[in-house]
């Protein structure tokens, strides 16, 4: 790809970007939880993959974090027609270990140039992952929760990040080996 192809490609994902943030009247909400966290990078609940059908898809990245029985073949075909990537990355609160997050950092390093949008059913567990990750890089609470909030809407994914910050100074150092790329100054 030539400079000035990827300056294009950069600049009209950057003008659709605004347009997604400013709500833009000719896009549809792709889900009722929606929380922007980072330049290209969305939490969500459940999708509306009609709505998808407005987002670019050569440079949209669907990240599922949704288990088997929560629909999720059903959705990969629906975001693979659209001809988006999709990932799957099933957790559960109770099942949520660094390989996990591990794995949801690696295709965060890998679609970075993308517009990535991390989903669950609630946008619960999207927001404990990218949260997770956030904190495990020096990321402050108070700034995560607050990034999170748009989707968070459960006491225990609270309770659940408080206790991962409470314990972050035992998970820094060598044997953290996830650098993710989407962490906020």
């Amino acid at each position: 790809m030539t400079i000035r192809l990827w300056q294009a490609s950069t600049l009209a994902g950057l003008a659709f970007a605004k347009l997604v943030l400013a709500g833009g009247a000719d896009l549809p909400t792709i889900s009722k939880y929606l929380s922007q966290v980072e330049p290209r990078l969305w939490l969500a609940g459940s999708l509306d993959v009609n709505a998808l059908r407005h987002w670019d898809p050569a440079s949209t990245v669907i990240i599922d974090l949704r288990t088997a029985g929560e629909g999720i073949a059903e959705e990969r075909v629906q975001v693979q027609a659209l001809g988006m990537d999709y990932y799957s990355v099933p957790v559960t609160g109770a099942t949520l270990v660094d390989a996990d997050l591990q794995r949801f950092a690696e295709l965060l390093r890998e679609r970075s140039a993308d517009s990535v949008i991390v989903h669950c059913v609630s946008g619960n567990r999207a927001g404990l992952v990218w949260g997770a990750l956030q904190l495990d890089h020096g990321q402050g609470l108070p700034a995560v929760l607050h990034a999170v909030s748009g989707v968070v809407t459960k006491d225990t994914i609270v309770q659940a990040l408080e206790e991962r910050a409470a314990a972050e100074p035992a998970r820094n150092g060598a044997q953290r080996a996830v650098t993710p790329v989407f962490i906020s100054p």
